[in-house]
């Protein structure tokens, strides 16, 4: 992994949080003027109001290098936008997407990242115990100073955070992001929200007295988290009111506790639903903000869909496990069935790796960019890990897998995608299939024949993968 200097410091003339909103609102309306670059002819117009900007990951902290340490004991800050070394977003951002991965904590314990200078909230963002490597999608509101907090409750744990993307500010338009302090929804350990999950349960998690997720929300940010199921499995989380899809949000062995971030549209009875399909284990779910309802989609707005699964290497005819240090291409937009158009800007993954061999990590990043010293999961001989990942979509609708070490077998599910511009998704699906299934007609005026190249990026033999499962 790369070396970096330590995070900056606050600038001395720091303005008012709501003065800087304030300014930021009028910069996303007046794309060009106070700082916000115009948008080149031919390429995407700047996202509205809360829609996603992907970025090349960059590595914003890792307290094992040299003036970025020590370990995390309790609360400590970190500056996200409007950094000096320019790594973070910039100062209109209304919150970031990072992967934060915890390494070699010296006992159990929580992280919890949260919005600086809010109350800290009893949810956590990930999980872990003695001598672990952990990784974590998280979405997090932009708190004061342009900064988060971090906080680790015990075992004094490495911290690493590569930032992925951004919100824009703003009053937030249809498909649009409004993050929120954390809030548990969910604990089945708690008295009155047990059991453990066994099979489908379903979960309100839109119009919920004591939260700040309003019954009209299109889709919800949770953080997941399966502990001490009794057994190996899986768990799923889709919109209620469809089928359990073949794709899986997270994979545990007996024993474990994993946490996973995710992307999921809200179904029927303002709810969602949650398959675990053995261990019975006990799941917590984190709400960290909420997608604006309403058509037509803003430029860089979320749709959810239905899990699919587009790459599973453990199937016979798909790739072979990634091996030898190289990148392989994956086709993510525009793929016959998968209701993710060509257009998309960016995507949100779920991503899985089982079986390695040895030690190692995997990064997900845009194809036609060089690869990034930031990762997006870490994984030891053996193990099973998975993590969500929100990727800009780079050259021809493709993004690059790269594992280093160990032959993992990849698992790619998709969950949702970020709008390339403005979208009446009403026009071409109807009700019942808008945003559920997967609506194959729906916005895409590119679609591949049956079947999705995916190629070495160092130029080795190319492979190709049947239809998207759905």
């Amino acid at each position: 992994m790369g070396r970096f200097g330590a995070p900056g410091r606050a600038r001395g003339d720091h303005r008012a949080r709501r003065a800087l909103t304030a300014a930021a609102t009028v910069a996303v309306a007046l794309a060009g003027l106070v700082g916000v670059a115009p948008t080149p002819a031919g390429a995407l117009s700047n996202p509205g109001p809360g829609g996603f900007t992907g970025m090349t990951p960059s590595r914003i902290l890792d307290t094992r290098e040299p003036g970025q340490g020590p370990c995390v004991s309790g609360t400590r800050s970190l500056q996200v936008a409007e950094r000096p070394d320019a790594k973070g977003a910039p100062y209109w951002a209304s919150a970031v997407a990072l992967n934060v991965t915890v390494v070699s904590p010296n006992a159990a314990g929580f992280v919890t990242v949260w919005p600086a200078g809010q109350p800290q909230p009893t949810a956590s963002s990930l999980n872990y115990v003695a001598g672990q490597v952990v990784p974590n999608n998280v979405i997090v509101k932009v708190g004061g100073l342009y900064s988060i907090s971090l906080f680790a409750n015990a075992g004094c744990p490495h911290l690493v955070v590569d930032i992925v993307g951004y919100y824009w500010v703003g009053n937030v338009l249809p498909g649009g992001l409004t993050a929120v302090n954390p809030q548990r929804i969910l604990d089945t350990r708690e008295p009155g929200q047990g059991p453990c999950v066994t099979g489908v349960r379903d979960l309100q998690v839109a119009g919920r007295a004591f939260t700040d997720i309003p019954s009209a929300a299109a889709g919800v940010a949770l953080n997941v988290t399966v502990v001490t199921p009794t057994d190996s499995g899986f768990l799923t989380v889709f919109p209620k009111g469809t089928a359990p899809p073949t794709a899986s949000t997270l994979n545990y062995t007996a024993g474990q506790i994993v946490p996973n971030g995710t992307l999921v549209k809200v179904g029927a009875d303002r709810s969602i639903s949650l398959y675990a399909n053995a261990g019975c284990p006990h799941v917590i779910v984190d709400v960290v903000g909420w997608f604006m309802p309403g058509t037509p989609i803003t430029a860089g707005g979320f749709f959810g869909v239905r899990p699919y699964r587009l790459l599973d290497s453990r199937e016979s005819g798909q790739v072979p496990c990634f091996g030898g240090a190289r990148s392989y291409r994956l086709t993510v937009a525009g793929v016959d069935g998968s209701a993710v158009p060509s257009e998309s800007r960016a995507v949100a993954l779920n991503v899985t790796v089982t079986n390695p061999t040895g030690s190692g990590f995997v990064t997900v990043s845009p194809s036609g960019t060089p690869r990034p010293t930031a990762s997006n999961l870490n994984y030891v001989s053996g193990q099973t890990v998975p993590n969500g990942v929100l990727v800009k979509v780079g050259a021809s609708q493709q993004v690059d897998i790269y594992a280093n070490n160990g032959c993992p077998d990849v698992i790619v599910d998709v969950v949702g995608g970020f709008a390339g511009e403005s979208l009446d998704i009403s026009k071409l699906c109807t009700p019942s299939e808008l945003l559920v299934t997967a609506c194959s007609t729906y916005l895409q005026t590119s679609l591949p024949p049956a079947g999705t190249d995916i190629g070495e990026a160092e130029g080795a033999a190319s492979y190709k993968i049947g239809r998207a499962h759905v």
